[in-house]
C-alpha cells in the first residue's frame, strides 16, 4: 500500500491518500490497484464521491491500467472515533 501518493499525467493531478492493490491469479494478468480516499466526517458528499472517481481516473492514467473502483473510508455516525 502506499500513502499520500501524489500523481499528475498531463493536465491531470491527484493527491491520492492511500494506493491498495488487489493481487489477481495468472501471470498474464495486469496488476490490479485501487485509490483509497479517507473522509473524516460522519456523511459522504457529492464532491467526495467525485473526487473519489477522479482519483481513479488519474490513477488510471498515469499507471496505464484500468482502475475500475475507487474506495472511500468514512466515519460512522452510530460508531463515535472509529471508522468503518
Amino acid at each position: 500500500m502506499a500513502v499520500d501518493f501524489n500523481t499528475k499525467k498531463g493536465n491531470l493531478q491527484s493527491r491520492i491518500h492511500s494506493v491498495g492493490h488487489i493481487p489477481l491469479n495468472g501471470r498474464d494478468k495486469p496488476n490490479q490497484f485501487i485509490p483509497i480516499r479517507y473522509i473524516f466526517t460522519n456523511k459522504l458528499t457529492k464532491e467526495d464521491k467525485l473526487r473519489a472517481v477522479f482519483d481513479a481516473l488519474v490513477l488510471s492514467e498515469t499507471i496505464g491500467n484500468k482502475v475500475g473502483h475507487s474506495k472511500i473510508i468514512y466515519r460512522c455516525p452510530s460508531i463515535p472515533h472509529n471508522f468503518c
